[in-house]
Parts: structure tokens; sequence; C-alpha cells
């Protein structure tokens, strides 16, 4: 009896101790399997925080860190724009600075209400971003603009609005950056036309150190494209961008079209401008469609304009 209670106990042992290492094992793994998703959240906790991005049209936030490898050295470099606020005035600040691993690296004094930069790899097989600056006042009103590179010691600006191609009155943004040397900026009314206020996307491309124009036709984009222009009179549509081109129809009096694309006699970059940078009229023709689907040409001269007594449509877009 003795015999068979001490085997009975030593069995129970045995069981209890298999079943005990068994569990044992099995929370080992667990913890194993915890430790990895940690470390696995953690690093990828971390990494959200350092915003490394490969940048092809980033635009960045104010007083935020970055991290691009800017000059192709293989390194990312910590990147971030402040803005010194005006004493007299939290609406305005004076000056916008760029910093690259903590040390000021450029600054642009100018007293005025908002700036942006942009970082993009315009042209991917120069191993180079580039950044965009671009400095404004109320209304979305550009005073400033710029493209520029970080060399490895200091800031390069290669391009800026002296170049007529970028300098426009309000600010754009950039669509279509491929890394190809080709990219596009949607623009808020480019051309003084009497079609009111418009959104045109500008095609451009880097060529040696400099922003060109590719192109003298421009679509319309957003909601540019989808206004209906009612006729003041009756208006020639012709087959070609030309008045000498054959009349395809006739827009009737209060017959309603849309703007698809413009084709202003001078392009962008040789478009003329006033006083203060206001766009002077100019000729351009319109490529427009009708209610029924017709498709065509329209002359816009500039002695019509957008509002006032020359008006060629009863009523345009138009926005502070």
């Amino acid at each position: 009896m003795k015999g068979n209670l001490i085997t009975n106990l030593k069995e129970k042992s045995i069981t209890n101790l298999a079943t005990n290492s068994t569990t044992i094992s099995k929370i080992r793994k667990a913890l194993a399997v915890f430790g990895a998703l940690s470390f696995a959240f953690s690093a990828g906790f971390l990494l959200s925080n350092v915003n490394v991005y490969a940048a092809t049209n980033q635009t960045l936030e104010l007083n935020k860190d970055y991290y691009f490898d800017l000059n192709g050295d293989g390194q990312a470099e910590k990147i971030k724009y402040t803005t010194q606020v005006n004493k007299d005035d939290n609406d305005f600040f004076n000056s916008v600075s760029l910093f690259i691993n903590d040390k000021n690296v450029y600054t642009k004094e100018l007293t005025d209400t908002w700036a942006k930069y942009t970082v993009l790899d315009i042209d991917s097989s120069d191993n180079t971003l580039e950044l965009n600056l671009q400095i404004g006042g109320y209304s979305d009103v550009m005073d400033y603009s710029s493209f520029q590179r970080w060399n490895g010691a200091s800031i390069v600006e290669f391009d800026s609005d002296k170049n007529k191609a970028l300098n426009y009155t309000r600010e754009y943004s950039f669509s279509n950056v491929k890394g190809n040397g080709r990219f596009n900026i949607v623009v808020d009314t480019p051309y003084s036309l009497p079609i009111g206020c418009f959104y045109a996307n500008i095609p451009l491309k880097l060529q040696n150190n400099k922003i060109i124009t590719t192109t003298g036709t421009y679509n319309l984009v957003g909601s540019s494209k989808k206004y209906k222009y009612k006729a003041k009179s009756n208006i020639k549509v012709y087959k070609k961008a030309s008045k000498k081109s054959k009349v395809k129809f006739t827009v009737k009096k209060g017959d309603k079209i849309k703007m698809i694309k413009i084709k202003p006699m001078k392009n962008v970059a040789k478009r003329p401008q006033g006083k203060y940078g206001e766009e002077k009229p100019i000729n351009a023709y319109a490529y427009v469609k009708t209610k029924s689907g017709k498709k065509g040409w329209i002359y816009l001269s500039k002695k019509k304009s957008s509002w006032g007594r020359k008006m060629l449509f009863k009523n345009v877009p138009g926005w502070g």
C-alpha cells in the first residue's frame, strides 16, 4: 500500500513537471513573439517620428523636422524651416529661415504672412533634390519664389521669380513630378484674359539649371474646366487657333460653353507685366466645348474685359 502510494506520487510529480515545462516553454515563446512585436512597433514609431522621405513632391510643414538625402551622398540631412514673427503684429513674420542639420543655412528677409517649402526630385539622374520656396501675403498673393539646392556646404538658388516662367501674382502648386526633368505647376490666373479668374496647368522643364516652358497651350484644371460661360453676343468658333482658320460654327448669344484650354499669343515666360507684377491684357485663343459636344477655338481679344461694358461673357468667375 505504502509502495503504491509512493509510486503514484512520483508519477503525478513527473506529470506535473512535464506540464510545467511545456507551460514554461509556451510562455517563453509568447514572450519572444511579444518582444519582437514590441521592437517592430517601436522601430516603426521612431521612423514615423523622424519623417524619413524619399521625396518627389513633398510640401513641408512649418517648424517640423524632416529627413532627406538632399545632395545624393547617401546620408539623410535633417531639414526644417521657420519664420521670425513680427513683434508688432503676430499675423506677419519678418523672415524665413532654412535649417539643415540644425544649422541656419539660408534666410530670406521679407515681411509677409505665409511661406512654404517644397522638396522635389525634378531630375532623378542628377542625384540631387530641389527645394522650392514661396513667400506671400493675404489672398495667396506671391511676393517671392525661388528654386534651391543643397551642395553639402551651402544653399544655392539656381532660379527665381526673376524668371517670368516662375513669376506669378499668386502661389502655385506642383503636379506630374516624375523625375524626368519635366513637371507642371498649377497657377491661379497666369494671364489677364476676358474669362475672369481661372486655374491653368503650366508644363515646365529643368534644363541647364534653368526652368523653361515646354508649350504655349495650357489646360484649365479643377473648377475652371467645369465653369459654364454664357455668351453676351454671338462668338465665332474656328477650326484652329487662328482667325484665318475656317469657321466651324457660331456660339449664339445666351449659349453656354466650357473652356478646355487656352493658347495665349505669348508664352508665360514672355507675357507682358505692368507695375506691381500685374498682368497686362493680351490676345489669346481658347478651346471650348458646347452643351451639345461641339468643339473649336474662340478668339479672346485684349480689347475685351472680364468686367464692365466690354465683357465677352455675361458672367465670369472671380475671387479675391
